[in-house]
């Protein structure tokens, strides 16, 4: 994404169809809200109910006891057997909820004049609803009772005074009646020198039966039409739309514009119906009418028809009790803002950037895509919280400094192995084995880069700094002729395919004989995990498979897998910015199976063994390896680098920074772990003060304190020495400074 104009968010806006009507509401004339209706009825709460039916239905009484049901049959049930019975339980909220009276605000009024020819309910709504936009309203009737025609229409089916209740309204609202009134043609000059704009409701004169379809305006700019025979709800709905379209006649506004959804139209809502259960739709036992009992029973019958199949999924998602429409408005929101809080940092700086989302959405929408844009805008602007991703950074630069970064090449060497960081970190004897084996199937002719890929400079909104390592990659691969890169990590492959031009770049699968793969499974069942960075990577879903079925194992899939797969919680960098959401992200894929899981990402493996979940990688069943220690801290992740380094050049003469030794209780290692305090952090805070003698001394426990400043981070370090050995009692770190005057 190059940018995030106004334009840009209202095209992926548009792609979320979470706030698409639900269909029941598209296809009803008037989009009367039968989802929120369900609701509250299923709550008992009819008054409330009632209170949104009339809110959009201006003759709710007759309505709500003749309206054909449109609404029926699109209603989502209706493809499990039933559909909801929104009429009735529109009646319903009539019958049993309150009469609320709504304080109307009377807008100022108009000098505009309006003349309507005939009384059906298109005509009696029209004349509402101008009204209380402030217009002079006159109705001309031919008969002596005013709706005398409704009266008719519904003589069979609805009494009177129901009737009646309805179309008090039109004289409660001052509307002047003209009984016995009928369009006389003589006088249609006449009408117009009177009146700005005459409406015909209804086949009266027939010289305007022609007409536009959306905007119900004659060619004759100052007279409108309605149609004849049409249903209660549809003639509600026409007098909505001419009260809009004289409304904006008068205000010289487009005619058109904006008025896609009048009436009935096609909803683009997308709602899931797996695992939706059959339910009998309920009968009145009175045959007509529903109980209160009963209305609530079939308000609970909706289903509340919704898409979020991205929150399904997403855990991201889901702690914000959000979706990606919504948020991606905050993301934009929070680049626009000028000065004050920028209260949406976090939210963009805990997503997985793992494109989840737009695999699942039916529009596309990349949420990931917004937030690692929102990222780079806030570095490219200062407004990075400074915490949020240092310690990811100043790992990555770790990897790719002399500490670790190795580059061995040998002659003729038409391969590479570049392992990825942090399998080296986790299993550093593993990757000496594989590197062993891959000298052995190819001639001794394989050299190899120890660093990182980079992407934690991208997933940070690093940019600059992400460029100069694939650069240091390039180069470094340059100088030893371009060989094809073989890589054992999934986020490494996807960076170097769509960063090295000129270099081939395979997956280490590639170079797995069948004969090497030992029948170790014996058909256990286990559970495969699709990394999120390979999630369109078919071949290598099926490749990895494939091995693991060669290797006897009985694979079961778990809910979210290969193209929807979720992210283990380190994509992204959501467990350095946000650690109770990664948390929760292992926790909600650990769940989806009570099986052992197999990944071939080592993040996901670590992921999963944070939580105890008993994980491998497919590499360790390749190899036949269990690794000595199988949860490294961060401390004993940059010690495993160092001495694979170590360990593969054969640097005799130089020595492991990261062999610290310091006692400790396993509760303060926890705390430091959860800190993201370094075993060396405190060595050298230690160190610093006993060479400069800059510490306190508490006399009460005998402890030493000091304090030391590295980087942008002050650690404090509670300590004693006894016999050479340094005893560390407590330690913390913050982001001030300390000034000594």
């Amino acid at each position: 994404m190059d940018n995030l104009s106004q334009d840009k968010l209202k095209e992926l806006e548009s792609k979320c169809i979470q706030e698409e009507d639900p269909w029941c509401s598209a296809m009803c004339p008037i989009h009367i809200d039968g989802r929120q209706l369900c609701k509250l009825v299923a709550k008992g709460n009819f008054t409330e109910g009632r209170k949104i039916y009339e809110k959009k239905v201006v003759f709710p009484n007759i309505v709500s006891r003749v309206c054909e049901e449109k609404c029926k049959s699109q209603c989502k049930r209706k493809e499990l057997g039933n559909s909801i019975n929104i009429r009735q339980l529109e009646l319903s909220c009539m019958n049993y909820g309150k009469e609320v009276k709504t304080r109307v605000l009377l807008k100022p009024k108009k000098k505009e004049k309006v003349i309507i020819f005939g009384t059906s309910l298109s005509g009696l709504s029209c004349a509402l609803e101008l009204k209380n936009k402030g217009y002079f309203v006159d109705l001309y009737e031919d008969k002596d009772i005013l709706g005398k025609n409704i009266y008719e229409t519904y003589k069979d089916i609805l009494e009177e005074d129901i009737i009646k209740k309805d179309l008090q309204k039109i004289e409660s609202a001052g509307i002047k009646i003209y009984l016995n009134s009928s369009f006389e043609e003589e006088k249609l000059n006449e009408y117009k020198d009177n009146y700005d704009v005459l409406v015909f409701d209804g086949n009266i004169y027939k010289k305007y039966l022609s007409y536009n379809m959306i905007t119900l305006q004659h060619e004759n700019d100052k007279v409108f039409y309605s149609p004849k025979n049409v249903s209660a709800v549809e003639c509600i709905s026409l007098g909505k739309r001419l009260s809009t379209s004289i409304d904006r006649y008068f205000q010289h506004s487009s005619m058109t514009q904006g008025r896609e959804k009048e009436g009935i139209f096609q909803t683009k809502l997308y709602t899931n119906l797996e695992e939706v259960e059959i339910e009998d739709e309920i009968i009145p036992s009175n045959k007509q009418y529903y109980t209160e009992e009963e209305a609530v029973k079939e308000g609970k019958r909706c289903i509340d028809c919704n898409c979020l199949e991205c929150v399904k999924g997403c855990e991201f998602l889901r702690h914000y009790n959000s979706y990606p429409k919504k948020m991606a408005r905050e993301a934009y929101n929070n680049l626009s803002i000028a000065l004050g809080n920028r209260t949406s940092n976090k939210m963009i700086n805990s997503c997985s950037l793992c494109g989840q989302c737009k695999s699942i959405c039916p529009g596309g929408l990349d949420l990931g895509e917004v937030c690692e844009y929102a990222r780079k805008q806030m570095v490219k602007t200062n407004k990075m919280p400074p915490s949020a991703f240092e310690f990811a950074m100043e790992d990555m630069e770790f990897s790719n400094s002399d500490e670790f970064f190795t580059v061995i090449s040998k002659e003729n060497s038409n391969y590479v192995f570049f392992p990825g960081c942090q399998l080296c970190a986790s299993e550093p004897d593993l990757v000496k084995v594989i590197y062993k084996d891959l000298n052995n199937k190819l001639k001794d002719e394989v050299g190899l880069i120890l660093g990182c890929c980079g992407v934690i400079g991208k997933w940070s909104g690093e940019e600059e700094r992400f460029y100069e390592e694939i650069k240091l990659i390039k180069e470094s691969l340059e100088k030893i002729n371009n060989p094809t890169l073989i890589t054992a990590c999934p986020t490494c492959y996807k960076i170097f395919n769509s960063h090295l031009e000129n270099v081939k770049v395979k997956m280490i699968y590639d170079y797995i004989d069948d004969d090497q793969l030992r029948f170790i499974g014996n058909d256990e069942e286990i559970a495969i995990d699709d990394p999120c960075t390979v999630r369109y990577d078919d071949e290598l879903q099926d490749q990895v498979r494939e091995i693991a079925k060669k290797l006897g194992f009985n694979l079961k899939e778990l809910d979210y897998n290969k193209e929807i797969t979720t992210c283990c919680g380190y994509g992204g960098l959501t467990c350095f910015s946000n650690k109770e959401l990664k948390e929760n992200i292992v926790l909600s894929r650990i769940k989806e199976n009570k099986l052992n899981y197999l990944t071939y990402c080592i993040n996901c493996r670590d992921s999963f063994l944070s939580q105890d979940k008993e994980s491998k990688h497919i590499l360790q069943l390749i190899y036949n390896f269990d690794g000595k220690n199988r949860k490294p801290n961060i401390s004993e992740r940059r010690y495993n680098r160092v001495q694979l380094k170590l360990d593969l050049t054969q640097e005799k003469d130089k020595t492991n920074n990261y062999n610290i030794h310091l006692i400790m209780s396993d509760d303060l290692k926890e705390k430091l772990e959860d800190r993201m305090i370094l075993y060396k952090d405190i060595e050298d805070t230690i160190k610093k003060a006993e060479e400069t003698k800059e510490k306190f001394f508490n006399k009460s426990n005998n402890h030493n304190l000091a304090y030391y400043r590295i980087k942008n981070v002050t650690f404090w370090v509670e300590y004693t020495i006894e016999g050479g050995k340094y005893l560390v009692y407590n330690a913390y770190s913050h982001r001030m400074k300390i000034e000594v005057n």
